[in-house]
């Protein structure tokens, strides 16, 4: 009989086994190698102007404003200046119609006319009644009551001359509205037929500024950053209207009034600003920055250098390596230790670390200055190597913080407390 050809089966389960077990050696092995791969970003010690800044933000005003008004009711008749007008003092701004004003004016002048006759007439019969009182021809009481229709008489006269000289100052002083200085119409509140009611205070009809040369910008200061702000401080700012310029003024006056905005306490801070250029304008937003401290050309690293995380791997070599060498030496007799500066377990104090020019790593100890949020100025620093370039960044896996208190960091003979 024939053998009958049996068909060979595909080895699928053996291709489903190879093909999960290739990507876990994969990732298990060779991608853990490439992650666990560390590397290193380096950079020398700058040098660098420094600055602690307070930012805020803050208004636009004109220095020297004048809110000009009116002390009698009426229509307004005729307006002379508009929205930036340059105008001079008593130069005629606006009018407002005299009909009324007029007509005051002609009753005062006739009541005064009135009281002046009354007077006359009083004045001539009072000395009548003193000579007939002293021949005794008329009564004490005759003389006396004489004496004081006189008076009356004086003083209906004296209210007749205020009321005239008020009804000529209405007529030809407040109804013509004057400018009380040399400036600038930033505002005008009115238009012309419009009625206008002086009745409990002066309404504004203009709002003059002495010049736009000078601004002021009244900013915002949050209380944690007030006490950083003093009178004659420097400060620059932009605004939205040209992002690419930047201005200067300084402080002038730390108001001690608070204003709570979204339930935060900000302070009041005037500051001036040179306007020479012409380009800022009333109400313009301002961005500023308040400069509270300022170092010029100092050493300085970044922030980011002061809190390297070194790998485990090369911190334990280093180890190793002073063990070596601490060994190979004779010990030191036991002796009283040294004491601790305490001002090098403070704020000052940071730990930066360095590759030498051989390839071998290394850390100093330095003491702080200013720092701008970014950069710090390093005042002084001890053992670093020539040529040694500062770590900035360490890319890799498997590290530890390091930083100047550290005691998993602290490396037997290696720098401590009291290097300063």
């Amino acid at each position: 009989m024939a053998k009958r050809n049996k068909k060979k089966k595909f080895p699928w389960l053996q291709v489903i086994i190879i093909l999960i077990v290739i990507p876990v050696v994969y990732f298990k092995f060779i991608k853990s190698e490439k992650a666990n791969e560390i590397s290193y970003e380096t950079s020398e010690i700058s040098v660098m102007d420094i600055e602690s800044l307070v930012s805020s933000t803050g208004t636009l005003a004109a220095v020297g404003t004048v809110e000009v008004g009116t002390q009698v009711s009426g229509e307004i008749d005729s307006i002379f200046v508009d929205y930036n007008d340059q105008v001079t003092k008593d130069q005629v701004l606006a009018i407002l119609d005299r009909t009324t004003l007029k007509s005051s004016f002609r009753d005062a002048q006739a009541n005064l006319k009135r009281v002046k006759a009354q007077y006359d007439l009083l004045l001539e019969k009072f000395a009548n009644d003193s000579t007939l009182f002293a021949k005794e021809y008329i009564s004490s009481y005759e003389f006396k009551s004489s004496k004081t229709d006189l008076i009356n008489a004086e003083t209906n006269l004296v209210s007749a001359e205020i009321s005239l000289e008020k009804a000529d100052q209405n007529l030809n002083e407040y109804a013509v509205i004057h400018s009380p200085i040399d400036g600038l119409v930033i505002s005008r509140e009115i238009e012309q037929g419009q009625t206008v009611q002086a009745s409990m205070s002066a309404p504004t009809l203009f709002i003059l500024a002495e010049g736009l040369e000078q601004m002021e910008i009244e900013a915002l200061v949050d209380e944690s950053d007030i006490g950083m702000i003093k009178h004659g401080q420097n400060i620059r700012f932009t605004v939205e209207a040209y992002p690419d310029l930047e201005f200067s003024g300084e402080v002038n006056q730390v108001r001690l009034q608070s204003k709570a905005v979204s339930d935060v306490v900000h302070y009041t801070v005037i500051c001036s600003a040179d306007n020479s250029s012409g380009v800022l304008l009333p109400g313009m937003t301002a961005t500023i920055d308040f400069v509270v401290d300022f170092r010029e050309q100092v050493q300085a690293v970044t922030n980011s250098s002061l809190n390297i995380t070194m790998p485990e791997s090369v911190l334990k070599e280093m180890m190793e390596e002073m063990k070596k060498k601490m060994s190979s030496k004779e010990r030191p007799a036991r002796g009283k230790r040294p004491e601790r500066d305490t001002e090098s377990d403070s704020d000052i104090i940071g730990v930066l670390w360095y590759i030498a020019e051989d390839g071998s790593f290394g850390r100093t100890m330095v003491e702080k200055g200013l720092s701008d949020g970014i950069h710090t100025e390093i005042t002084k620093i001890k053992n670093l190597p020539d040529n040694a370039m500062i770590i900035t960044k360490v890319n890799g896996t498997h590290s530890t913080t390091t930083t100047s208190n550290n005691s998993r960091n602290r490396m037997p003979g290696g720098p401590g407390p009291g290097l300063f």
